[in-house]
């Protein structure tokens, strides 16, 4: 009996570890978010994508997918901050992924005689600042998951 109850005790300590580690992990996602937002919006109206201006589309379409991200994963982690949902960011991978590949594509495009992209080189390289931000922010949650798993 003695056993169980120091058994729950403990799996109620790592449950809150747990829950706070994932609260602040979702607040640093939520500052990581807002950062690529601020960013997205800087570079669609620096480059002329927010306005119609900009003849680079492809670049273009990286900074609308990230602005409306942005916006979506801000709102629905303050949500999961309000109901104490135990969620990471690492929940957000494939997006991270997707953008990845597309910057991938992209530069190996650009440089290609044969291809009809005709997006100006500079402009993909600004490209580079979401999946660096992506990657650590994956880096951040796996080590402070890896620091519950131990801990439990």
């Amino acid at each position: 009996m003695e056993k169980e109850a120091e058994f729950v005790k403990n799996l109620k300590s790592v449950q809150t570890y747990h829950l706070d580690t994932c609260t602040l992990l979702l607040k640093i996602g939520i500052f990581a978010m807002f950062a690529q937002f601020v960013y997205a919006c800087f570079c669609m109206f620096y480059f002329g994508c927010g306005v119609g201006d900009c003849e680079n589309g492809l670049v273009c379409y990286v900074h609308y997918i990230k602005f409306c991200q942005a916006i979506f994963l801000i709102n629905t982690y303050q949500g999961n901050i309000k109901e104490k949902q135990p969620n990471h960011p690492i929940g957000q991978i494939n997006t991270f992924i997707v953008i990845l590949l597309y910057y991938g594509c992209l530069l190996i495009y650009i440089n290609d005689p044969h291809s009809h992209i005709v997006e100006d080189k500079n402009m993909v390289h600004w490209i580079v600042a979401y999946p660096g931000a992506d990657f650590i922010l994956i880096l951040i949650s796996f080590y402070m998951i890896s620091k519950v798993k131990q801990r439990s």
